[in-house]
């Protein structure tokens, strides 16, 4: 191979996540790549959101072939959206690292240091599929887009962002306090959340309404604890919400979630470790009734006290409001995959 044809990686992961652990396996990952005789190049993650602009700076920088995201779904989106605001023709590989790992499962790839070779040999062979990607925007008073986000797996509104919220307080509370932040942590903190939150919906104003327009066909639903739309095959790490959609056909799923019940059975089910992914895995109840696929969306919610409903983003908490515009990208992300989900969830094996 000669230096016009080899390709250039960029690996791209965040030192101090899993207490430090994702540090072995940046360094095992920059071994394993070398060992291949591949040029690669590593930088660090960003706080704040600062990741998209380095990885972005660095694509136009730099004629990398790929741009490589290692970590959970978090660092996947902030890689993602630098790959994107690159707009150079970059492809992106993912090397799963973490828990739910929505985008690492919904494409075949394995999750952890152990599946390294496996993972690398999928980026090697180099089959691209390009998956839909999400724009979301809040509609501030003056019908003017205030905030605008990219989804990559999923998007929702109403007790599962009110949960994030909680999750996210709690979490920086017991963040320097010894003891309690090692044994109050992942899993822990969002159980805890939730159920504060379960008991405070019988209190508080919890549920809300939707008017919405989606691909033009006005639709009213009432009664709702959660809005969700979601973009993967996977959701939480665990369900498949609908085992015919695919991810590069221009639509997303749109599930209502009606009373407290199923909320909470979806918080409890997603809690669940997960053991295997089969092809036979149940679907999600809550998606049995009332999901369609849509294109394009647009919501005003309306909850007792008239206040605003909180949002979050590929599950991390986002911001609150009324009005909401969601639209898909259609093939946006050039995703590198192994060969069987090059094809259609039907026909892989």
């Amino acid at each position: 191979m000669n230096d016009e044809d080899e390709r250039k990686f960029l690996l791209v992961g965040n030192p101090t996540s899993g207490s430090g652990k994702a540090a072995d396996y940046i360094d095992a990952a920059l071994d394993a790549m070398r060992e291949r005789i591949w040029y690669v190049d590593f930088v660090q993650t960003e706080p704040e959101g600062r990741t998209v602009d380095v990885v972005r700076d660095r694509l136009l920088q730099t004629n990398y072939d790929t741009v490589i995201a290692l970590g959970g779904d978090g660092t996947f989106a902030e890689v993602a959206k630098g790959l994107l605001a690159a707009d150079n023709g970059t492809k992106l590989g993912f090397l799963p690292f973490g828990t739910a790992n929505d985008q690492g499962k919904s494409f075949g790839l394995r999750i952890g240091p152990a599946e390294l070779p496996f993972n690398l040999d999928v980026i090697e062979k180099d089959f691209v599929r390009p998956i839909d990607v999400g724009i979301v925007e809040r509609i501030d008073d003056d019908g003017q887009v205030d905030a605008r986000e990219h989804v990559f797996h999923s998007v929702g509104w109403g007790m599962q962002p009110d949960i994030l919220a909680v999750r996210n307080a709690e979490r920086e509370a017991v963040e320097h306090v010894p003891w309690v932040n090692f044994f109050y942590r992942d899993y822990a903190v969002y159980a805890g959340a939730a159920f504060d939150r379960y008991i405070a919906s019988w209190i508080e104003p919890t549920k809300f309404e939707v008017s919405l327009v989606a691909d033009g066909e006005k639709i009213e639903l009432a009664g709702l604890t959660d809005l969700l739309v979601n973009a993967t095959a996977m959701y939480g790490g665990l369900f498949v919400l609908d085992r015919f959609a695919e991810p590069d056909d221009g639509l997303f799923e749109l599930i209502p979630v009606h009373g407290r019940r199923d909320a909470v059975l979806s918080v409890v089910r997603a809690l669940k470790p997960l053991v295997a992914i089969e092809k036979d895995l149940g679907i999600l109840p809550l998606a049995r009734e009332g999901m369609r696929q849509i294109a394009q969306l647009e919501l005003h919610m309306n909850r007792p006290g008239n206040e605003n409903v909180r949002s979050q983003v590929d599950g991390e908490q986002w911001v609150s409001g009324q009005h909401f515009r969601l639209k898909v990208d259609k093939r946006a992300l050039p995703l590198i995959v192994p060969e069987e989900f090059v094809g259609s969830w039907e026909t892989r094996e």
